[in-house]
């Protein structure tokens, strides 16, 4: 009796586990896609590379999609108040899903209740980090020289890590 207890309770764990093994492939399938801190890295070390080659002096900020800051980097000699505002051009690129630049555009359409939110930037700088399938994965915030400079520093990143948002 005690032999077939021992051998029922072996199917019923080899049971469980064929179940647990094939609920976890099916939800690594299904896994959402993120951005890996290697990519930040990466696109925050072209971001300065390009700032460096311009000739400035930038705060870089990387969030993921939820806003949460995943990389910094404040190159030597950036001005301080640059630091909250490349945080800022990154969480308003993941929060609207558009470039900074679009942002402000939208808010001179005077968009009912843009206004209203706190830590929006409407000026060039910040870009969302996308894949191919065009999902948004976080996004990239430069500060510390013109709009169009911050501007130019973000698509340096974003243009380097291209193949590694897939």
């Amino acid at each position: 009796m005690e032999h077939v207890l021992r051998k029922g309770n072996g199917l019923i764990i080899v049971a469980v586990m064929t179940a647990l093994l094939r609920c976890g492939t099916v939800s690594a399938q299904e896994m959402k896609p993120f951005l890996t801190l290697k990519t930040a890295k990466a696109m925050a070390e072209a971001a300065d590379k390009k700032a460096s080659d311009m000739g400035i002096k930038v705060h870089i900020a990387i969030v993921d999609d939820g806003g949460n800051l995943k990389y910094y980097l404040r190159q030597d000699g950036a001005p301080l108040v640059a630091e909250k505002i490349s945080q800022m051009k990154a969480f308003t690129a993941v929060a609207m899903e558009k470039p900074t630049a679009e942002v402000g555009e939208i808010s001179k359409a005077e968009t009912p209740g843009i206004e209203l939110v706190p830590n929006l930037i409407k000026f060039g700088g910040g870009i969302p980090i996308k894949n191919s399938k065009g999902q948004i994965l976080g996004g990239i915030g430069v500060s510390g020289a013109s709009k169009e400079d911050d501007a130019a520093c973000a698509q340096a990143g974003l243009d380097a890590v291209k193949a590694m948002l897939k």
